[in-house]
């Protein structure tokens, strides 16, 4: 649980069960209006909303954890697309939404980028960035060009000297 001392810019929390980062940040001290208090400027995660809100000086607020994988499009088929994550694991993702278009351009040669959010027992997970690769993969070698190369590495070639 984060309490208001531990704000920072850039913290994830909770907002209205949504999951938001600070982007900016004002304490205020104690005095004639009451305690302590932070005014306190979030952004939606997924969605970019923005809220402005004052937390209380007791306040206790749920902490999100944020989490960026990238996955490499093996495929793309109606609205999904077919990835995999860092340690080889397939995927699929619904791609309704505002990247559609440039996810079904991308055909095998993309990356997507999903944040996934956790907190309280929840979590939610939306595709919040699309890149294509600079080249697509080399085509595959012919296999005699292999054996072509392994001949000449093998064959000693006489020598000729004076």
């Amino acid at each position: 649980m984060l309490s208001v001392t531990d704000f920072k810019i850039g913290t994830a929390l909770v907002h209205k069960r949504r999951p938001c980062t600070i982007r900016s940040l004002v304490h205020a001290e104690p005095g004639k209006h009451g305690p302590a208090k932070a005014i306190v400027s979030l952004k939606d995660i997924f969605t970019g909303k923005r809220y402005i809100y004052t937390f209380n000086e007791k306040s206790v607020i749920d902490p999100v954890r944020v989490q960026r994988i990238k996955y490499d499009v093996t495929y793309v088929e109606d609205n999904y697309a077919h990835g995999l994550d860092p340690e080889g694991n397939q995927h699929t993702f619904n791609i309704d939404g505002p990247y559609y278009d440039q996810i079904t351009q991308l055909d095998c040669y993309g990356i997507i980028t999903v944040t996934r959010c956790q907190w309280n027992g929840s979590e939610e997970e939306m595709i919040t960035g699309v890149a294509r690769d600079s080249e697509p993969p080399p085509p595959p070698i012919p296999l005699f060009f292999h054996w072509f190369q392994q001949y000449m590495m093998v064959a000693k070639l006489p020598s000729y000297k004076n």
